[in-house]
């Protein structure tokens, strides 16, 4: 059956940047409010099906996620934010939440030595739209890279041939027609100052995520008329790995 993935544009015209340098969503991920949001409930049940998970997240906005994790699960999360600007306002979201860890990350340059390995669950909410187009795959690898063996990943991004995609204007990058220069209105709709979006196929996202050492198990369409897709892959040892 065909998914209707028509994209209406809206939502807030007076927001604006916490910071020029935050480049994510305006408002550090405002419109994640409500718990019940399908990415929120997901990664709970994917946090609950494993024992004491060490979980990753990148972007972590005002702290959401994170919360939602450690509170129903017993999860401990480390919380990544790209600038002290952005990590300021996540302190203040958490306000002390225990079991979780907070540092500065940009998901698109390597990971650190420390984080590598290390977690049964990556997450990461919206993050990949807003990589720069040259550095997708290595926003991928780094997922990869911080999981330990037969670990999961949990990441959206907005779908291609959907009214969003098709009036962005495409441009010569790394990421090929995958990324797009976005029109002022459609920066309002999604709440950002970044000129370019990333978007996602399941085809195109199951190969790049193959080239990361993962493989996509799950994904389905969500949210704004079903106009933006939820992933679930795992960094799966074959015989013979070491």
């Amino acid at each position: 059956m065909k998914m209707d993935t028509t994209i209406e544009f809206g939502g807030p015209t007076d927001a604006s940047p916490l910071t020029a340098s935050v480049r994510s969503e305006l408002g550090m991920g405002q419109h994640y409010t409500d718990r019940d949001h399908p990415v929120v409930r997901r990664a709970v049940e994917l946090a609950v099906s494993l024992e004491s998970p060490r979980i990753l997240e990148l972007g972590s906005g005002r702290g959401l996620v994170a919360m939602a994790l450690v509170d129903e699960s017993r999860a401990t999360v480390t919380a990544t934010e790209i600038n002290q600007e952005g990590l300021d306002v996540l302190g203040q979201g958490i306000d002390g939440q225990q079991g979780i860890d907070i540092r500065i990350f940009d998901a698109s340059q390597p990971i650190p030595d420390d984080l590598r390995e290390v977690y049964d669950m990556v997450v990461a909410k919206d993050v990949l739209p807003f990589i720069p187009p040259e550095g997708v795959r290595m926003f991928l690898r780094n997922i990869s890279d911080a999981l330990k063996p037969n670990g999961l990943t949990l990441l959206t991004g907005p779908l291609v041939d959907t009214r969003l995609f098709n009036e962005a204007a495409p441009f010569s990058n790394p990421n090929g027609n995958f990324s797009r220069l976005l029109s002022p209105e459609a920066q309002i709709f999604v709440q950002t100052t970044v000129p370019s979006l990333n978007f996602v196929s399941p085809d195109f996202l199951e190969r790049e995520l193959e080239i990361a050492g993962l493989t996509m198990t799950a994904h389905e369409a969500f949210g704004r008329e079903n106009g933006w897709l939820m992933a679930i892959a795992a960094k799966v040892e074959f015989p013979g790995e070491a």
